[in-house]
């Protein structure tokens, strides 16, 4: 659904959904189509669709996909949780400095910069002008928007014998989904 270029076809996946299970149609809905479909996007997001994160983070979980299932989550929640927590530490000195990445891409950048003129209008509201045309700039904005994603604490889970879950969770029997044997090898 999230590569979809049309909304029928969207539609008709999302239909498919809701007859498996009509909780995470609700899900994806409050979650808001535009955030996650490229078909509702209200931005090009084509291009920024990679699977870097995702093959980075399976990376990292190689060993815990070895576990059970509770103990894989809580792998993946300590690996979030230590994710968060230094990206929150990295945003923390970001107003006097913008880490390593973007100090590489700034240098490498230099050159081409070099034919622009920036006027600056306050500490962080900038004027930028290229052949004929001016853009704003505000760096306050866009610092204060990267400490807001990290402000919230990754909360840990208790200790497993400290669970109490809902009795309608406990009394739901889930089943593994069907699987259907690929031909060629199978992939570990």
């Amino acid at each position: 659904m999230a590569k979809t270029y049309r909304k029928e076809d969207f539609d008709k996946l999302m239909a498919k959904v809701d007859r498996t299970d009509h909780r995470v149609k609700e899900y994806l809905e409050d979650a808001g189509y535009e955030k996650w479909s490229r078909v509702y996007a209200t931005v090009n997001i084509g291009r920024m669709r990679t699977s870097n994160i995702a093959e980075c983070i399976n990376g990292c979980l190689i060993e815990a996909r070895q576990l059970t299932i509770l103990e894989f989550f809580e792998e993946v929640r300590i690996l979030f949780g230590s994710l968060h927590y230094k990206n929150r530490e990295v945003v923390s000195y970001t107003k006097d400095t913008l880490g390593r990445k973007f100090e590489e891409l700034f240098i490498i950048n230099a050159d081409k910069s070099s034919k622009l003129e920036v006027v600056p209008s306050s500490e962080f509201i900038f004027s930028v002008y290229e052949v004929g045309r001016r853009y704003i700039v505000c760096l306050e904005r866009k610092f204060d928007a990267l400490a807001k994603i990290y402000k919230i604490s990754m909360v840990p889970m208790p200790d497993k014998a400290d669970w109490s879950a809902p009795k309608n969770v406990i009394a739901e029997t889930l089943y593994p989904p069907r699987y259907i044997r690929l031909s060629g090898r199978p992939r570990k």
